[in-house]
């Protein structure tokens, strides 16, 4: 297992784990993960999609059937991880603005979801569509971010090289 470069690459991954990895090429990288969930459909019950869990290193990467089963998306709560050499988590969502503003990381918008569990307080997620990043807030503080490939206007992947 090789150590995990701890810069947010929005489009691309971090520094050894592109977008586009399959499974193999994550496990060469990582090792075994501490727990793999799979989501299944509800009517067919067929896996769409497998969540690996690592967490020493509080990161989470999705595989999606429909990407060949290719790393699609990456999650992390761990603050040590930081975008363009910025810590983000516990960021609050002003300061978070500004950053974006500061680094011209492009237009956000921002969006309440809804808890499922009534005891629980919303969420709000600040995303910025054209790099593939949510910041998802808990508390009012950012609490994870979930980013993934950049895709065409016309919703194609492009994965990195």
């Amino acid at each position: 297992m090789t150590t995990v470069t701890k810069e947010i690459l929005p489009g691309t991954g971090l520094e050894k784990l592109r977008f586009g990895m399959d499974r193999t090429q994550v496990k060469q990288q990582l090792g075994e993960p501490d727990e793999i969930e799979q989501f299944e459909e509800e009517d067919s019950g067929e896996v769409l999609n497998e969540a690996w869990h690592f967490d020493d290193l509080e990161l989470s990467l999705s595989f999606d059937k429909d990407e060949d089963w290719r790393l699609s998306t990456i999650s992390v709560s761990n603050p040590d991880f930081t975008l363009q050499g910025e810590n983000v988590i516990g960021l609050l969502q002003e300061d978070l603005i500004s950053m974006i503003e500061r680094l011209e990381l492009g237009a956000h918008e921002s969006e309440e979801w809804a808890n499922e569990d009534e005891d629980e307080e919303n969420q709000i997620v600040v995303a910025i569509p054209e790099r593939s990043i949510n910041f998802w807030f808990t508390a009012g503080k950012v609490s994870e971010v979930q980013w993934g490939p950049l895709y065409t206007a016309d919703d194609q992947t492009i994965w990195p090289n």
